[in-house]
């Protein structure tokens, strides 16, 4: 009977071993996947932020080429107005005196 009560003792040292080592290796896997999970996220936040970067680099060239043509569109129709006014300031002067003093019809 002893060698039996032994024996349960024994067995019951075993199981509490085995449930330390089980749990030790539940805390370690725990630990790896907290890692893993935070390298990844840093891995995901650098990625996502080179991206926006890059976007934001993309839009303001193309913002700049827009602004550019449509600095030198407006450029170029104030020399069309000018040289319209060149020419034709006269003309324009003397329909804008009729038209104030009523001698030609709007």
């Amino acid at each position: 009977m002893q060698e039996l009560i032994e024996k349960i003792a024994e067995i019951d040292e075993e199981t509490v071993g085995i449930a330390r080592s089980a749990e030790e290796e539940k805390k370690r896997i725990e630990r790896e996947m907290r890692d893993r999970t935070a390298k990844y996220d840093a891995e995901l936040s650098r990625d996502t932020d080179e991206k926006i970067l890059k976007i934001k680099e993309e839009l303001s060239a193309k913002a700049k080429e827009e602004l550019s043509a449509h600095e030198k569109a407006c450029e170029a129709e104030i020399k069309r107005i000018e040289r319209l006014y060149e020419e034709r300031h006269g003309e324009l002067s003397e329909e804008i005196v009729k038209r104030i003093t009523g001698e030609a019809r709007v």
